[in-house]
């Protein structure tokens, strides 16, 4: 074991952060949904080049939700979220319970 309590916590905290970016990535593709639709019928006034809007920011939520799932904990090496095979976004890692601000809290 040649790292140090620092280096230890340095990795930590550059994975909490990656996992941290990608909820946030998903949660405003999630919150911007409804004024993206909005705009696109003012704009457009056409249902078929919305819906063209709609399959985009829905194929963009799927690959965030897939990118979300699969990060892996910086502590235990599972994907973080993901435990079984339906993702559960909760703030703690579903295998060692390593919170989302476990690095913050030093």
């Amino acid at each position: 074991m040649a790292e140090d309590g620092k280096g230890e916590g340095k990795e930590l905290a550059e994975g909490l952060w990656i996992i941290r970016r990608r909820r946030r990535y998903l949660w405003g593709l999630l919150l911007v949904y409804i004024p993206a639709i909005w705009v696109s019928l003012e704009v457009t006034g056409s249902d078929r080049k919305t819906a063209y809007v709609f399959a985009v920011w829905f194929v963009l939520v799927f690959a965030a939700i897939l990118a979300a799932a699969v990060v892996r904990c910086p502590r235990c090496g599972n994907p973080f979220h993901l435990s079984g095979v339906l993702p559960m976004f909760f703030r703690s890692c579903r295998h060692c319970g390593l919170g989302l601000d476990a690095d913050r809290n030093k």
